[in-house]
């Protein structure tokens, strides 16, 4: 079968913040273990957000979010879509690496507030606790896979990806946080030797 690879950039249009969930344990983490470090202390978003970010059943993902009623056929479909990436790093101010260095300091931050879970009727507002975040300017790249199949081609996936970016957001908090859009969406189909640019059609 042909396999579209696409590299993708993220550029953020709002600040994003952080949560990464350990256990119910109710003690309070340190602000590193909040966020995503790699090996060399860079924050990074993992692929597993990344592929959740499309395929989450609940409403926060963009196939349930967009398809509605009619996701079902495309979330059986998932295997033919892969994030190749294990992680991606954010670039902050002249596309270097946001690292951290032990404490909060530009252009991390932190917000000490309560969270809200559920809707309508069944609102809970969650314990006020201190969240670690990425000021403005962000971005992240990383590549994926598409299967040629039935149902979903590389323009439906970048519909997703790019609507995705203004209505449901990456992070905690979103889509009041996490905001992006698409800056770069190359696709190269297997067996070609240079990458071809896909016409990105406006988001209406």
């Amino acid at each position: 079968m042909l396999t579209s690879y696409i590299k993708i950039t993220l550029e953020g249009i709002s600040d994003i913040l952080f949560d990464q969930f350990w256990d119910h344990d109710k003690m309070d983490r340190p602000m590193d273990q909040k966020m995503y470090l790699n090996e060399d202390d860079h924050l990074v978003l993992p692929g597993a957000n990344l592929h959740a970010f499309l395929w989450n059943t609940r409403k926060a993902g963009c196939v349930k979010f967009f398809e509605g009623k009619g996701s079902q056929p495309y979330l059986a479909r998932e295997g033919f879509v892969n994030v190749i990436d294990r992680e991606a790093v954010f670039l902050g101010k002249n596309k270097k690496p946001i690292k951290w260095t032990g404490s909060i300091k530009k252009p991390l931050f932190v917000i000490n507030a309560s969270g809200v879970t559920g809707s309508g009727v069944k609102i809970v507002k969650q314990p006020k606790k201190p969240r670690p975040g990425l000021y403005l300017p962000w971005s992240l790249s990383y590549e994926m896979s598409l299967v040629q199949n039935d149902m979903i081609d590389v323009q439906k996936l970048y519909n997703w990806v790019s609507r995705g970016g203004l209505l449901i957001g990456l992070g905690t908090w979103r889509p009041r946080m996490g905001r992006f859009i698409v800056s770069q969406w190359d696709v190269t189909e297997q067996g070609e030797h240079e990458d071809f640019n896909l016409n990105i059609p406006t988001v209406e």
